[in-house]
């Protein structure tokens, strides 16, 4: 705690871009990350020895860093809301 009492809060919606933990942006963003997933695995199944590794290992690290911000988003926003049953059911549904 610091001398004046208040406690450092985390901005979560400035860091990440979401308005909050049920932002339809939020649902977009997943979807969307998950298209990207797919197109993914349809353009590289069974052709990764006439590809650019290279290329492969970028565009999975930013499909890899979508997920790892909702994820992280949404665990950092519960683990100040334990509590929030909705909150909880949310993240299970995301993640």
């Amino acid at each position: 705690m610091t001398a004046d009492g208040n406690l450092p809060r985390w901005e979560l919606n400035d860091r990440f871009g979401f308005k909050g933990p049920m932002d339809e942006g939020l649902d977009t963003y997943v979807a969307e990350t998950g298209e990207q997933a797919k197109s993914f695995h349809s353009k590289y199944e069974g052709k990764l020895a006439s590809v650019s590794l290279r290329q492969v290992i970028v565009e999975y690290e930013q499909i890899a860093v979508r997920r790892g911000t909702v994820s992280s988003y949404l665990s950092l926003h519960y683990d100040t809301q334990l509590d929030n049953d909705a909150l909880k059911k949310r993240k299970g549904r995301l993640i």
